[in-house]
């Protein structure tokens, strides 16, 4: 691959992060020739103008970039179409990374829960003296952890479905799947094409390499090769969810306490550092470094990722939770579900974004015994209403997330709510990611904590 891509004519499709990297990946590799580069929602004059000095031609007609190049190196959040991935050979940012990185590889993916479970087990792995760098869709480019690489050090990643969509050439290490919801419908087109793109991390798997899976998917299992011996291994919440019969090493949890098959106790995670996250996230943190026969030495100075159901402040007696990254039904239910058990009421929900092709409103009626109020904002936040009020709910709608809040407060909030932003689609109809709308509403609340104007809760 390294070979055929420095000799070819190559074009960097999209300019963001993943893009930047490649661009500089290919010049640290003695790649000289002129890069081709395009991107769908253009870029700025200046900077077009530093990056010619470089040698990098800014294209800003699609099938006149196409047209150019023999290699597209794309960025995950290009659907490139069929007919040009069998016209043009499309690099894959992992498999450019697998090649050159001198260590081992654990990488995630999943639905929900990837980019906690893939800070813990980096965390994890640290306080058991491994030397680890951490990147992939969690934020930082793959290729960027590149430079200085040892073999004794570590690479823990996570990975997109839009990362895997078109195959990958050899699997990591240790490959983590930790659930399958649907998602992103409107690029894969269904939900077995979904689960298909997530597979591929273990479909390329190796003798001697391991995969832990949560048993649901046991029948999307990909066929292995003849005389390839991977290890596969299942964890569920609970020993209803897996097959006591099992040849296969198997984890759940026995309350706050991770099980595996052979009856031993892995360790006990009802301590203060599980608090900070879902259970679950430990439960297949505690189980990867398990099978990777690494100590676990459990400390409670873990940094649960932003927006992940963080506690922003109690303001009037207004308990305000930040969870904008939950971008699909599964991950709002579950936030809902957690905070009900914790201060035994039901919470204020804040819903909006895209829901990116999956049907929202059997999450809608699930949650109608389960919210005392609705807020919903954003482009679909009309159809968010309607089913809201069919399943019986309170709702106020905006189009904003500022006048949502706003309504919120003027009219329907009460001392001792709970309230959460947990918008269940994404972000891109009013935000430029979910950092972006966490960090708004995060403001919002800050502002009615401290701003003259904004009436005072009923």
């Amino acid at each position: 691959m390294m070979h055929h891509l420095l000799n070819s004519c190559i074009g960097v499709w999209g300019y963001g992060a993943v893009g930047k990297s490649f661009i500089r990946f290919l010049r640290t590799q003695g790649y000289v020739a002129t890069i081709h580069l395009f991107d769908d929602h253009g870029i700025a004059s200046d900077i077009v103008t530093i990056l010619e000095h470089d040698n990098v031609r800014v294209h800003t007609q699609q099938e006149q970039f196409l047209a150019a190049v023999e290699t597209l190196l794309p960025s995950p959040g290009v659907a490139v179409p069929r007919s040009v991935r069998e016209r043009l050979l499309i690099g894959n940012e992992y498999n450019l990374f697998r090649s050159l990185w001198p260590g081992k590889i654990v990488a995630i993916t999943g639905t929900i829960g990837k980019t906690t479970v893939t800070s813990l087990i980096a965390h994890l792995l640290k306080a058991a003296g491994i030397s680890v760098r951490m990147g992939g869709n969690i934020g930082i480019p793959l290729l960027d952890l590149l430079p200085g690489a040892t073999d004794d050090m570590m690479a823990v990643i996570e990975l997109s479905s839009f990362q895997l969509e078109y195959g990958i050439d050899q699997g990591p290490d240790v490959a983590v799947i930790t659930n399958c919801y649907p998602n992103h419908l409107d690029r894969h087109g269904n939900f077995d094409a979904y689960v298909h793109a997530k597979m591929n991390l273990i479909a390329a798997q190796s003798d001697g390499q391991q995969a832990l899976l949560p048993y649901s998917l046991k029948p999307y299992l990909p066929p292995l090769s003849q005389g390839v011996n991977c290890a596969w291994m299942w964890f569920g919440a609970t020993i209803d969810e897996l097959d006591p019969l099992s040849y296969n090493l198997i984890f759940w949890r026995r309350e706050n306490v991770v099980m595996k098959s052979n009856g031993m106790i892995s360790v006990c995670c009802g301590d203060a550092p599980a608090t900070k996250s879902f259970i679950e996230n430990w439960l297949i943190a505690y189980a990867v470094l398990d099978v990777m026969r690494v100590p676990i030495i459990a400390t409670g100075d873990i940094t649960i990722p932003d927006h992940r159901l963080a506690h922003i402040m109690t303001v009037q007696g207004i308990a305000f939770f930040n969870d904008s990254k939950a971008t699909v039904p599964q991950a709002t239910l579950a936030a809902v579900q957690k905070l009900i058990h914790e201060y035994q009421r039901a919470p204020v929900l804040f819903l909006g974004g895209l829901s990116k092709g999956v049907d929202r409103k059997p999450l809608i009626y699930a949650l109608a015994q389960q919210v005392r109020h609705l807020v919903v904002f954003g482009r679909e936040a009309e159809q968010l209403a309607t089913w809201a009020r069919e399943a019986g709910i309170t709702v106020h709608s905006d189009e904003t997330l500022e006048g949502a809040f706003y309504t919120y407060v003027k009219t329907a909030a009460c001392e001792h709510d709970v309230v959460l932003f947990s918008p269940s689609g994404s972000s891109y109809d009013l935000f430029h990611d979910f950092q972006d709308r966490g960090n708004c509403f995060v403001q919002l609340v800050h502002a009615f904590a401290t701003v003259d104007g904004i009436p005072s809760v009923n």
